[in-house]
């Protein structure tokens, strides 16, 4: 289930903190991602991600600009008490990495795909053995080959390769 593979953990930042301090909370508490509060109740949640792709790249000032600016404002969640397939097949769905825990509708804690480690198998698995949730991870969170970084290619990593891998 969920709650055997959750931090329970959860850290926050409020909706005017810059994103110079989510980082340094990033830093601090090493994790990769904040849930946002408005002080009352949770609004939103903001990855390294986010910072990253959002802010960074856009070249906005991180000491100017707050993390609504690059939060996610909706908040997909799943319960505790789910499979961790269920969980697996969500994030896969929605193109999360972070996945906020709930009990009863309250955030308890946060799945990130960095949890789910200890579930995958330690050697592969047999293609005769029914699937597992480790087997659904490992599926499910394949890269596609158009993710590689933009102004790289196959061909190019592959030069990178030791002169015996070369073909």
């Amino acid at each position: 289930k969920v709650e055997d593979y959750m931090s329970h953990d959860v850290r926050s930042i409020h909706r005017a903190a810059t994103i110079k301090e989510a980082g340094l909370l990033f830093q601090k508490y090493k994790v990769g991602s904040l849930i946002v509060d408005d002080g009352s109740r949770y609004i939103g949640i903001v990855t390294d991600s986010d910072l990253s792709r959002k802010a960074v790249a856009k070249g906005l000032d991180p000491n100017t600009t707050t993390v609504t600016a690059c939060m996610s404002k909706s908040l997909v969640t799943i319960e505790e008490d789910e499979l961790l397939s269920e969980a697996m097949g969500l994030m896969k769905k929605q193109g999360i990495r972070h996945l906020p825990v709930t009990a009863d509708g309250t955030i308890i804690g946060v799945l990130s795909v960095a949890d789910l480690l200890p579930a995958l198998p330690d050697s592969p698995p047999s293609r005769s053995v029914a699937r597992s949730d480790a087997d659904f991870f490992l599926h499910r969170l394949s890269f596609p080959i158009n993710s590689l970084p933009q102004g790289r290619t196959m061909a190019s990593r592959r030069d990178h390769r030791p002169e015996r891998w070369r073909r």
